[in-house]
């Protein structure tokens, strides 16, 4: 037992030192944090350390009926008529069956001193029972001890598992901001170079920018202010100019701004296709181009969120799933899942009877006015001024002409279009759609409301 006990402290000074100042920490700082991490291991460790202390003193304290013969308050336990205390026994006198009083009991040691024979006996007794005691002992706090030592193991081992994986993306989110920092100090190194210009720029971004599918990316790398980026969506052959929303959660990957009309939007099917407008200043207009849209959708699910806005200042949105635009062999054909928002579903005909028939635009081509993909007899896009997915003509037609006060009156409905809110006669002041990933979560600690755009 003393050979247990001290194999066991020196297996605790171990554990508890440190082999050097990078070791790792030892059993006490081991136990403290895996059971803040699970607090049902202190039943555990209670267990480890109280079973083999209350073992230890239910059979291994000496006490006056079961220690060695050659202590002081030792006697036969056989003797079931002697009192408990030796002194008492000195003084009493034994009866026998006839309640004849009969001489004193028999004492410990004889009149010479030598221990009779019987208690010979009991020792050897004793200590074989003391031996056969040692090795269930040793044996369950070996078990123990190999408990405990599994259980830190397996503990230290999710920490570590989980604290190696937080650093990995805490680097792999540095390593992404460092190359945007690296990147925009090139960017303003060349822009103080004489001789700079607008299409030497460009040649670099596209160089440099080509590791983002779309703005959702650059938004998890770092960047988190609003403006335009450079991205490579899958398939396409170059790296495109886009800009990038990173307000509403951030992510989102603007494809057609309109917001003040300086920007003439009846273009031919070649424009629509490459994209058109002002891609360098923020309050510019564009189209980012039917191919792109193309590239960008074919590359997961992707969400359409629109806002809108009319001369009043009144907001509105409207969003759907699976937004997908197919490529030019079909004609870009349109195609969208699910509805919420506060402008009603303008692009599923409002889903009122006698409007959803020719009006919807879910499963349409588009078209412009040099290429007409309608189900109209006509020519939708000539007629309404500008590109778009027409059926018979339309419920919704943010390509439209744009009219400066809003209400309007014409031939046709062919102003900023978006029946279900303003009607069909009321041209809006602003119309954003961009797109995002539907699978885009945004961590908790970034406030994407609280940046400034650029």
């Amino acid at each position: 037992m003393e050979n247990s006990c001290l194999l066991l402290g020196l297996m605790l000074v171990a554990s508890v030192t440190p082999v050097s100042a990078a070791a790792q920490p030892g059993i006490i700082e081991s136990l403290l944090l895996a059971t803040h991490q699970r607090p049902w291991l202190w039943g555990v460790y209670v267990f480890t350390v109280g079973l083999p202390a209350i073992l230890f003193i239910s059979f291994m304290w000496p006490d006056k009926r079961f220690g060695p013969p050659d202590e002081q308050y030792y006697y036969k336990k056989s003797d079931d008529d002697q009192p408990d205390d030796p002194e008492s026994s000195k003084l009493t006198e034994s009866k026998d069956i006839h309640g004849k009083t009969g001489r004193a009991a028999p004492r410990r040691r004889d009149t010479h001193g030598k221990q009779r024979k019987s208690d010979l006996d009991l020792k050897e007794l004793w200590y074989l029972n003391k031996k056969r005691m040692w090795g269930p002992l040793v044996l369950l706090e070996g078990l123990m001890v190999i408990i405990t030592a599994c259980s830190l193991s397996l503990c230290a081992s999710d920490i570590c598992q989980e604290e190696v994986a937080r650093l990995k993306e805490r680097e792999r989110l540095l390593k992404s901001q460092v190359q945007n920092q690296e990147l925009l100090l090139h960017r303003l190194h060349l822009l103080n170079q004489p001789g700079n210009t607008d299409q030497h720029q460009a040649s670099v971004d596209q160089s440099q920018d080509t590791q983002y599918i779309d703005c959702s990316q650059l938004f998890r790398s770092g960047s988190k202010s609003s403006g335009f980026y450079f991205i490579r969506p899958q398939g396409s052959p170059a790296a495109v100019k886009v800009y990038c929303d990173m307000s509403e959660g951030g992510g989102w990957t603007v494809i057609q701004k309109r917001i003040s009309g300086t920007e003439m939007f009846n273009r031919s099917w070649a424009e629509y296709k490459d994209g058109f407008g002002d891609m360098d200043a923020e309050l510019g207009e564009f189209w980012l181009g039917n191919d792109n849209l193309y590239y960008i959708t074919a590359q997961g699910n992707y969400s359409l969120r629109i806002n809108l806005e009319d001369f009043d200042g009144n907001q509105r949105y409207a969003e759907y799933k699976n937004f997908k635009v197919a490529d030019e062999k079909d004609q870009y054909r349109l195609s969208f899942g699910d509805y919420v928002g506060t402008a009603g579903d303008a692009l599923s005909g409002g889903n009122q009877v006698g409007v959803s028939d020719w009006a919807s635009h879910q499963g349409i081509q588009f078209s412009t006015y040099d290429q007409d993909n309608d189900n109209y007899n006509g020519n939708c896009a000539q007629e309404d001024k500008g590109g778009w997915w027409f059926n018979k003509c339309h419920s919704a037609n943010l390509n439209g002409l744009y009219y400066p006060d809003g209400h309007y009156s014409a031939v046709t409905d062919n102003g900023v279009v978006w029946y279900t809110w303003r009607g069909w006669w009321y041209s809006l002041k602003t119309s954003v759609m961009m797109l995002r990933p539907i699978d885009f979560k945004i961590d908790l600690i970034d406030d994407p409301n609280a940046l400034q755009r650029t």
